[in-house]
């Protein structure tokens, strides 16, 4: 091959590997009047909300729903925002030293699938089997109750998630109240509203 056409070719070549490198950062890195703002549109489009909008639930424990609600740190300070006074994986273990234990919920909703409520949620400071845990529901001058067996876990007492059908309730907002009795402790979280959706 003739000197001038080796020169050619490899001309050709760069030219080629120039084009591929400037296509591939068209590709990755996109136009050049495209916005970043698209980016983050497509990540938070794809994160779940954490109050869990319709649907869109989809925490291990709770099933889908339409009207999931996990609690948020700023619901009852379990989070873990060490500016706000939170409780943090560093901190000692809450130990309950009276009667009276605290009671957090841990999630919450209308289950439309199932047509029930689910509530969820332990018993921090005490670890012990034999205590119970009730959900009482709430409207108006009605209330509807349900009760399961507490059982010991590493460092807290759990309730478990706890359900009441549909068919026991009317359709609207419900006040829902955990709370934990065993022989030598007791306490109730604040409520939470449940819209029940039939």
């Amino acid at each position: 091959m003739s000197r001038s056409r080796k020169m050619l070719a490899a001309l050709s070549l760069a030219a080629l590997c120039a084009a591929a490198v400037v296509g591939g950062l068209y590709v990755t890195r996109g136009s050049a009047g495209a916005s970043d703002a698209s980016a983050s549109e497509a990540t938070s489009s794809s994160t779940p909300s954490a109050a869990g909008s319709a649907g869109t639930s989809t925490a291990a424990d709770v099933p889908t729903t339409t009207s999931a609600h996990p609690t948020s740190p700023e619901d009852d300070g379990d989070g873990t925002d060490p500016e706000s006074g939170q409780t943090l994986a560093t901190d000692p273990p809450v130990v309950a030293t009276a009667a009276a234990v605290p009671v957090k919920v841990t999630f919450y909703g209308w289950q439309a699938d199932q047509r029930q409520v689910l509530v969820g949620g332990y018993v921090a400071g005490i670890v012990e089997d034999g205590g119970t845990c009730t959900l009482t529901l709430t409207q108006g001058g009605t209330t509807v109750t349900e009760q399961v067996q507490a059982t010991a876990d590493a460092s807290s007492t759990a309730c478990g998630a706890i359900t009441v059908s549909g068919d026991r309730l009317a359709g609207g907002t419900w006040q829902a109240v955990l709370s934990y009795a065993s022989g030598s402790h007791a306490g109730a979280a604040p409520a939470v509203p449940v819209e029940v959706a039939l």
